[in-house]
């Protein structure tokens, strides 16, 4: 019986071996998952801080109507206009992102018919006043208001310089712009 005791003690050994390299492997394995998903976590939060700053941004194009009297400078950044700005994501200075917007681009004018203009309305009634025709009958007025329906499209991107990552927001604004800037900001 000596001889059959002697045999096990060295396959005990054995299997003891084996079972914690299997340990190990999925100890391993597990910390690899745990920094994968850490990895996934924090590019997920760096995308949320790009989206975030590039529509921030682009409201903020999209509250001025300075878009389409110069959409080469839509941005008022301390007292000068630009398409380029930073955002401090936390307020504390060192997260800060650049932020550029592309010229917005109108996209369709329209005028809009003196028939369809509620004079009720006061916006409606700015858009009034005739506009004398330069064809058919001296005098006679067109039917075309003195304002129009445009609609543009503006885009903004934000990049992390860290990571490299960027996030652009493209967003449509229909405005009711005068018959002149129709005329020479959307052609």
């Amino acid at each position: 019986m000596s001889n059959t005791i002697r045999s096990q003690r060295g396959a005990t050994l054995i299997v003891t071996l084996i079972m914690l390299m299997l340990i190990t492997l999925v100890a391993l394995t597990a910390m690899n998952m745990g920094k994968s998903s850490l990895q996934i976590v924090g590019n997920f939060q760096g995308r949320s801080q790009e989206l975030v700053s590039a529509n921030g941004v682009s409201e903020e194009v999209l509250s001025s109507t300075q878009f389409f009297n110069n959409p080469n400078a839509t941005l008022n950044v301390a007292g000068n206009f630009t398409n380029a700005t930073t955002v401090d994501v936390y307020g504390d200075g060192k997260t800060v992102l650049p932020v550029n917007v592309t010229p917005p681009k109108c996209m369709h004018a329209q005028s809009i018919p003196l028939t369809v203009l509620n004079l009720n309305n006061s916006d409606d009634l700015a858009c009034t006043q005739g506009v004398s025709q330069n064809f058919g009958e001296v005098g006679a007025q067109s039917s075309a208001s003195m304002c129009a329906n445009s609609t543009w499209d503006i885009s903004t991107q934000a990049t992390d310089a860290v990571t490299g990552g960027a996030a652009t927001v493209v967003q449509g604004v229909a405005v009711r712009i005068p018959r002149d800037d129709e005329l020479t900001s959307c052609p």
